[in-house]
């Protein structure tokens, strides 16, 4: 089989999944929507919750530190809304992915697993973050505790401006999360003599 075939594959399975969930999803289903005869999706994958599995490993993007990192300088106002803008973007890409296994998240525990864990992924690499700028904080920051208020509210914000896209906000995603950054922001770092 073609890596082209595969892909096809797996992008009309992780669409129908996130759409329907996997009980609901028939190989014949993901074998029409990808143009493919159901022979052939046998061939390929096997069996449905194989294409299920591989749809996940395919897709899945992951916070690593080189993820979420990647263009930080030393500003950390500046860092800490490209690390938001990271996070957001990670959660939009996974979209599908969250969909798919909020559906079925108890018949796949290793994916159930994976997804719990993106969270405290993230909270450390922020923790970790914040801590090496120790010196600009206040004494009274707490970097775990701020992390995972960061990405918790980061988390929160986004699940909300993606799923509930129905309700009129008169700010966007990005305005509100940079609004949070800066507040954020105000209230770790240290305050110049004489403010």
């Amino acid at each position: 089989m073609s890596i082209d075939t595969k892909d096809k594959i797996l992008a009309a399975s992780v669409k129908l999944f996130a759409d329907k969930g996997y009980a609901a999803v028939r190989t014949r289903e993901i074998a029409e929507s990808a143009g493919v005869n159901e022979v052939t999706l046998f061939r390929c994958f096997g069996n449905k919750k194989s294409i299920y599995h591989e749809t996940f490993r395919k897709y899945i993007v992951r916070p690593t530190p080189e993820y979420l990192l990647q263009d930080v300088t030393d500003d950390i106002e500046k860092d800490l809304i490209l690390i938001c803008n990271a996070i957001v973007n990670l959660f939009k890409k996974n979209s599908r992915l969250i969909q798919m296994s909020f559906k079925e998240i108890i018949a796949f525990e290793e994916i159930e697993k994976e997804l719990k864990n993106q969270p405290e992924q993230m909270i450390e690499i922020v923790k970790n973050y914040i801590e090496s700028h120790s010196n600009q904080l206040t004494d009274d920051t707490d970097a775990v505790r701020s992390s995972r208020h960061f990405v918790n509210i980061i988390s929160g914000a986004t699940f909300h401006y993606m799923h509930h896209t129905e309700l009129k906000d008169p700010y966007t995603l990005d305005e509100c999360m940079n609004r949070f950054v800066k507040d954020f922001t105000r209230g770790i770092l240290k305050r110049p003599a004489g403010c």
